[in-house]
């Protein structure tokens, strides 16, 4: 991430900065690295930068898959993230929310990918 700070202090590009995120996000997506994904990602969010279609489906996918407890409300918020940047959510990225509250032990966790759903569907958003 060194690299990617110094880079991002020199003013670089954003097209070019795009590509290098999203270069980052499949390198730890492949290495199974759900936080590290994560943090690539919100740091291209943080820039201003609409992530692409491809690289938010890797994030997403790569925190749906992951072990953590709160992979559901992660991919949540990280969706409401994507929605915020101007880029809009496709079928694939609800596929990975709906996923992560399929693996969610919660007893409400499957009232919350309805509701996921519904909204989804309900505001155009897919």
């Amino acid at each position: 991430m060194q690299v990617l700070d110094h880079l991002l202090s020199l003013g670089a590009n954003p097209s070019l900065l795009k590509g290098i995120f999203a270069n980052l996000v499949a390198s730890w997506a492949q290495q199974g690295q759900a936080t590290r994904c994560q943090q690539t990602f919100d740091k291209l969010l943080g820039q201003n930068i609409a992530p692409d279609p491809v690289t938010s489906r890797v994030v997403l996918r790569t925190i749906a898959s992951s072990n953590r407890v709160d992979s559901a409300e992660t991919v949540a918020v990280t969706m409401d993230r994507i929605l915020a940047s101007g880029a809009r959510v496709d079928a694939f990225m609800l596929v990975s929310q709906l996923q992560a509250w399929a693996k969610n032990p919660s007893p409400a966790a499957l009232a919350k990918a309805e509701s996921a759903l519904l909204r989804y569907v309900n505001y155009g958003y897919v």
